[in-house]
């Protein structure tokens, strides 16, 4: 089994398997990428959460404090921890799992899933000014799924 086999499941929403597949390929359009394109930027600093760094793939779906809660819910709710150290590993840690087809396809569409609903919310924030809670991002998860 190949990382993209878990990327391009059909147990994942097709919204949500774009959205990782950009991810992995580092094609997000965060602030980090607009400035390595030479695209104008006004400000540098992070919208999504408190912290003053870099809107970045990194920080955004690794190491923010928003995202590991949402994590958090989630690992309570389905009671599988996955480390989240990028999603390129987390994939290839369920890659590498003893575990059935079903349930790795299962939690990667899970793990493509948060990282939807974080651009989201991201999104959210930055054009419209509307904070979405990692609760209310949570729940969605778990009703989509």
């Amino acid at each position: 089994m190949r990382i993209v086999d878990l990327v391009w499941t059909v147990m994942a929403i097709s919204k949500h398997r774009f959205m990782v597949w950009l991810a992995i390929l580092g094609r997000l359009l965060t602030r980090e990428r607009k400035q390595k394109q030479h695209i104008q930027v006004d400000d540098t600093n992070y919208i999504f959460c408190e912290e003053k760094v870099m809107d970045t793939n990194v920080h955004l779906f690794e190491v923010c404090k928003w995202i590991e809660i949402v994590w958090q819910g989630i690992t309570q709710w389905t009671g599988i921890a996955i480390t989240n150290n990028g999603i390129k590993q987390v994939l290839e840690r369920i890659k590498r799992k003893h575990w059935k087809q079903f349930q790795k396809e299962t939690i990667a569409a899970l793990c493509g899933a948060i990282l939807y609903h974080t651009w989201r919310a991201r999104n959210w924030k930055k054009f419209k000014g509307k904070h979405v809670h990692t609760e209310e991002v949570v729940s969605q998860i778990k009703k989509r799924l």
